[in-house]
């Protein structure tokens, strides 16, 4: 009797337990798969999910047991469209069989599908493409494939880094196939072959020999340009404008550098942007880890992750703004910031620790060399060090704040920081040495023990011999804020504006093009004009740039005519170009020749329109400046009631619309200016439009005004994609307008509604002008141009 009880309430443990596990397994999505129309050659079967069009983080190993039934355990957040395709295959590895089918996954539960599986041909040849680029592969058989540039992504997050196409086509075993890539006149500007994976050196490109299983090439077509997602592209300075904080690599060709807005990958020939989600944050710190894994981290408590080559949705852990990180993998690393921030993400949550004695001073750098070896330095003369167990403080004789770090392999600990300051914290004594200069010192960093290398602001590097440090000449006046590299003899150091400095053993080099680093405040051209030849961007001190064709040059004629600013320009043809700027200045250019004209006005001029023979230029005090064809008359417009004009656009000399401060928008009629009201005191910055009753005007936070004949109004939908104060607004025709703001805001209109533009920058930008092939050049801040390059020619 003794015995059946025990033995009952065995049993009733061994189903609590049951049921407790069932619950556990609840707990997460669990998906089964019925597996239909296998033969009896097939040995295994490998399964690929995605998750709402996008790679899933579910990995799935290749089953070789159970063949009719697949069970796949996600993860607990898995939510959305589960894209699942089985493919089954013999003993030659080739794929037989092949099915796809798709679950709504609404949360934890279980679920069930059935798949038929269907025959398919085996041994593939599968040329795969990465990367922004465009081109084509040609086959030896005579077969050619296209392969074009990745459309936009659809969603902000996640995000593809380097998407992928595939093409492919079957071969009989031991086929020898040549595979050549090439670009081509139709490819994608700044296209380029960066590297051909998987096949050996042929006659003319590569070849491959057709075996057991599927032989898979992989072509990265790459581009040589700093683009965003939505191809917004840098065309000066270059690669791209961003002030950048930090460089970290783990090869010669896999390096990553991340500032202000921008992440930017070198593998080995350019710098580029992979796909990422928009920034408008500085991003200030990176852990590298393996198989193309990232973690950045930046201002307002940003921590954004590349795992899988996808982007997470970027992920916030408070207000604080972190200064850098470090970790063995993005799995396990440390984060450093203001106010005292030091939190550690274990893989799976953050944890904040306080060390005694802190405060909030601001931290700046974090290393370690093991995770019982970790260091960091702020603010106030703030060293901690962090034993595997407690960070504590390390006494340090002055409060100068220190911003860079470096551990020797033997636990030597180098800092640096304002006024110049250095030192060596070895076995607890600290030994400071003089530098000999009194700049910010930003970073440090060695490969020997005998040479080490520091860099800061005004574009200082120091180099200690072991002994002391002496000044190296680095061909910059730029703050320098990084430096890295994997020998003494290749060494990368970036800092603001976008600046990028290479060592090769002797010397450092430049790496960035720059013709200027002065605002743009105006950019225009022959919008009928193909080579963009008579394409200028005009700014600050009488700076002129033009457009080459391929590049932006400082135009000695028009640029050394006088040092006051440019606010504007336009171009109603090759041989008629106007600039207006501060204090009355009005410049025409016939193509040869450049005159500086009389005004009539010592008034700011911000804006100017012109037709053949005909111009409008507005400025401060609502002056208006007027060319009869022999001379300018400018007088100050009663209308304008004394507040600045900002914007002028007209459909003709007698039909134009002036705007400017405090909503004040006046109709011309070629005689007197009329008031008319947009229901805003909104400060206006810019004007266009595609008929007289077609207007847009834009302004002080992000408003978007509309005329449409009759009358102005807001335009709520536009206005709500931004707070970002609009500058400029240009477009060719009523379904494709474009308009310009602050921390690089960029909308888009394309005759329904306006839609938010990732420009790849978060530079003020201040004028667009429209191409006839339907691009876009942006001027703003820093001499910053950007090219919106459409996917497909525009209506």
């Amino acid at each position: 009797m003794c015995k059946a009880k025990r033995l009952i309430r065995a049993i009733a443990v061994l189903l609590t337990v049951l049921a407790a596990l069932s619950c556990s397994e609840s707990d997460v999505p669990v998906i089964t798969v019925s597996v239909y129309g296998l033969t009896s050659d097939i040995v295994s079967t490998i399964v690929v999910t995605t998750l709402n069009g996008q790679p899933s983080r579910n990995q799935h190993d290749p089953l070789v047991q159970g063949l009719d039934r697949v069970e796949l355990r996600l993860q607990k957040d898995t939510v959305g469209v589960l894209g699942i395709a089985i493919s089954a295959q013999g003993m030659d590895g080739c794929t037989m069989l092949a099915a796809e089918t798709q679950v709504e996954v609404t949360g934890p539960g279980d679920y069930s599908t059935d798949v038929n599986l269907v025959a398919k041909d085996g041994c593939q040849l599968v040329i795969r493409k990465i990367g922004d680029g465009s081109g084509k592969v040609s086959l030896s058989d005579g077969t050619e494939w296209t392969f074009d540039p990745p459309e936009p992504p659809s969603v902000m997050c996640p995000i593809e880094s380097l998407v992928t196409s595939t093409q492919q086509k079957q071969f009989a075993l031991g086929t020898t196939v040549e595979i050549r890539a090439l670009i081509t006149t139709e490819s994608v500007p700044g296209s380029y072959i960066s590297s051909v994976k998987g096949c050996e050196e042929g006659t003319d490109g590569c070849r491959v020999t057709i075996g057991a299983n599927d032989r898979v090439v992989e072509i990265s077509m790459a581009r040589n340009q700093v683009c965003s997602p939505q191809q917004v592209c840098w065309e000066h300075p270059r690669p791209q404008g961003a002030s950048l904080q930090r460089i970290l690599g783990k090869s010669s060709n896999d390096i990553w550098a991340v500032g202000d807005g921008a992440i930017l990958h070198w593998e080995g020939t350019y710098w580029a942007a992979p796909r990422r989600p928009q920034l408008l944050n500085r991003l200030s710190g990176l852990v590298n880890g393996p198989n193309n894994s990232v973690v950045a981290v930046g201002d307002d408590g940003l921590v954004l992750r590349l795992a899988n080559n996808v982007w997470d949705c970027p992920e916030t852990i408070g207000s604080v703004q972190l200064h850098d990180a470090w970790g063995l993998s993005p799995s396990d690393f440390w984060v450093v910031g203001s106010q005292g921030a030091l939190r550690h993400w274990d893989g799976q949550s953050w944890q904040s620790v306080t060390v005694p004695g802190l405060g909030g001073v601001d931290l700046w750098r974090v290393l370690g060399l093991s995770t019982k070896s970790i260091w960091a330095v702020g603010a106030m003369g703030t060293v901690l060090h962090f034993d595997g167990t407690t960070w504590s403080k390390v006494s340090y004789p002055n409060t100068e704040t220190l911003y860079g770090l470096w551990l020797s392999p033997e636990g030597d600990v180098w800092v640096v920081g304002d006024r110049g300051e250095s030192a060596l914290i070895k076995d607890g004594k600290v030994t400071r040495f003089s530098t000999g200069t009194t700049n910010r010192l930003r970073d440090i960093f060695a490969r020997t023990d005998l040479e080490k290398w520091a860099v800061g602001d005004s574009g200082t590097i120091l180099r200690h011999d072991g002994k002391s440090w002496s000044v190296v000449e680095s061909g910059t006046r730029q703050d320098l804020t990084s430096i890295w590299g994997l020998v003494s003899t290749d060494l990368w150091a970036v800092g603001t504006g976008g600046t990028f400095l290479r060592y090769n053993g002797v010397f450092w080099n430049p790496s960035t093009a720059t013709r200027s680093t002065r605002t743009l405040y105006g950019i225009g051209g022959v919008a009928s004009a193909q080579s963009g030849s008579t394409l200028f961007a005009v700014g600050e001190q009488g700076t002129v740039l033009r457009y080459s064709g391929a590049d932006w040059v400082s135009d000695s004629t028009l640029g050394g005519v006088i040092a006051r600013t440019f606010r504007a320009i336009t171009a109603p043809s090759t041989s008629e170009v106007w600039i207006v700027g501060d204090s009355g200045t009005i410049l025409r250019w016939d193509g040869t020749q450049v005159a500086l004209m009389l005004s009539g006005t010592a008034a700011d001029l911000y804006a100017v329109w012109a037709q053949a023979g005909a111009v409008l230029a507005v400025g401060s005090g609502g002056v208006l400046s007027r060319w009869n064809g022999s001379s300018f008359a400018s007088a100050a417009l009663p209308a304008a009631a004394g507040r600045t004009l900002r914007a002028v656009w007209g459909s003709s000399p007698t039909s134009a619309w002036l705007a400017g401060d405090g909503g004040t928008m006046l109709r011309w009629n070629g005689v007197a200016a009329t008031a008319a009201s947009v229901g805003s005191t909104t400060d206006l910055f810019g004007l266009w439009g595609s008929s007289a009753a077609d207007v847009w005007a834009v302004g002080d936070g992000g408003r978007i005004f509309h005329y449409n004949g009759s009358s102005w109004s807001l335009h709520v939908q536009g206005s709500s994609l931004t707070t970002q104060s609009l500058r400029a607004i240009t477009g060719r025709n009523a379904k494709d307008v474009f308009c310009a703001g602050d921390q690089g805001a960029l909308l888009r209109y394309d005759g329904t509604s306006w839609t938010k533009v990732d420009s790849g920058s978060v530079a003020g930008l201040t004028s667009l002008w429209a191409t006839g092939g339907g691009e876009v050049v942006i001027a703003g801040q820093a001499a910053t141009i950007l090219r919106y390059l459409p996917q497909s020619p525009q209506l």
